[in-house]
């Protein structure tokens, strides 16, 4: 007894042998086609939030066009689509019908897998689909490594501007000189205003004492 099922199934039959000089035998027979092995593998590689997808063509076992059902079976992870669902599978020998099967991550984690099944009435074919973020890779630069350091030069002057103090006083009798007044020039220029201001102070003075002097003498007349 040769049994090569095209697709999962199981069901009861009676088995009968007869013998050409008399006699019969009856058995009751079950046969059960489990789950296959997947028929192929498909890798799908998407960034988060963004659909990526692979197209493949299939074409029916049969030189005849066959109705069929696509889909993920109720273990597979949802971010995975199967286009078309349904119809007609092309027969053997023309184009084939195209399959699309898309992929949107909405989160980082491990690989997603689903197990798809496009199945007929006599057939079935059976996928392994998975789905993973793109591999990342470390940025490369020219040259091998990134400059980070300063340099001799630079380190020097930004040690020397550290180490030395601005005198402003110093800073400001050099500009002094230049504009063409010496320290001794300027103090004698503020010594010179001194006396000026207090010589008026005192002829102001004098002036004040003799009016007043003046006044009680042509009181005492009277």
């Amino acid at each position: 007894m040769r049994f090569e099922p095209l697709r999962p199934f199981k069901t009861n039959t009676e088995f009968v042998v007869y013998k050409s000089s008399g006699g019969r035998w009856k058995f009751n027979v079950v046969f059960e086609a489990l789950e296959p092995e997947v028929d192929d593998v498909i890798v799908i590689q998407s960034p988060l939030h963004k659909t990526s997808s692979v197209s493949f063509k299939l074409n029916n076992h049969l030189k005849s066009y066959a109705e069929f059902t696509a889909f993920f079976t109720a273990d597979s992870a949802p971010e995975f689509l199967v286009y078309p669902k349904s119809g007609l599978l092309e027969p053997y020998g023309k184009e084939g019908t195209n399959f699309i099967v898309s992929f949107t991550p909405t989160e980082y984690g491990k690989a997603k897998i689903g197990r798809m099944v496009i199945q007929t009435e006599e057939m079935q074919w059976t996928y392994e689909i998975r789905g993973s973020h793109p591999q990342y890779r470390i940025p490369e630069v020219g040259g091998g490594r990134i400059a980070n350091r300063l340099s001799r030069d630079v380190v020097r002057t930004m040690k020397e501007k550290q180490g030395t103090k601005k005198n402003f006083l110093k800073e400001n009798l050099r500009a002094a000189q230049r504009a063409g007044n010496s320290p001794k020039k300027m103090m004698g220029g503020l010594q010179s205003q001194a006396t000026i201001s207090q010589r008026g102070g005192a002829s102001a003075a004098g002036g004040i004492r003799a009016k007043e002097a003046s006044q009680e003498r042509s009181t005492s007349k009277n």
